[in-house]
């Protein structure tokens, strides 16, 4: 998720999921969008591990991310 909120540090990347809530973290991805667009972009394309996921293409043909 992106931070848009006028104040604080509006621009932030962070993740949101239904137990945690948001969360900004230190991570390397989350430094900016196109940090993070480019990490998913090498993952997509060399099927290497992002941050504890794994993408794969389902029988679907559609990108899902298997948890690690």
């Amino acid at each position: 998720m992106i931070d848009q909120r006028p104040h604080g540090r509006p621009g932030r990347i962070g993740h949101a999921d239904k137990v945690d809530g948001g969360q900004f973290g230190r991570h390397p991805m989350w430094t900016d969008l196109p940090t993070l667009l480019a990490r998913v972009a090498t993952a997509v394309e060399t099927g290497e591990e992002l941050a504890g996921y794994e993408p794969f293409v389902t029988g679907r043909g559609e990108l899902d991310w298997d948890i690690l």
